[in-house]
């Protein structure tokens, strides 16, 4: 009559010593993961860090896409001034030929070669002019 309880309790016994394994293996875990507190400290820093720089990046991407908007816009307004600016350059061009066109040949250089020689010696004093007028004094 004693067999069956004692084999009851020798299966007890045993299910007893693996929930103390358990028990002890779980608090080698909790051991360990205090041993990684402070690691994971830092890994919580470096995860603040993030995304503070996601913040960042947001902000700016939000300025990039400001100055993507001002430079459409500036290239729309250069757009518009090019033209006008092209047809003030024709139209000034349009002046300086119909100037050359009236002033008398003789005033408008056809020959620049001129233009680009050397210029001639200046002319010494002439011998009418007194010596003091032409030496300054002290």
């Amino acid at each position: 009559m004693l067999d069956p309880i004692r084999a009851d309790l020798a299966a007890l016994h045993a299910k007893a010593d693996q929930l103390h394994a358990r028990v002890e293996r779980l608090l080698n875990v909790f051991t360990e993961l205090l041993k990684w507190q402070p690691i994971m400290a830092i890994h919580d820093d470096i995860l603040a860090a993030i995304s503070a720089n996601d913040a960042a990046l947001v902000q700016v991407g939000a300025k990039t896409d400001a100055l993507i908007a001002a430079k459409s816009e500036s290239d729309a307004v250069f757009g518009d001034v090019l033209p006008r600016v092209t047809a003030q350059g024709s139209a000034i061009a349009a002046l300086d030929s119909k100037i050359a066109g009236a002033l008398p040949a003789a005033l408008v250089p056809n020959d620049t070669s001129a233009a680009l020689a050397p210029a001639a010696e200046p002319a010494a004093a002439p011998a009418a002019i007194p010596a003091a007028i032409v030496t300054p004094t002290a």
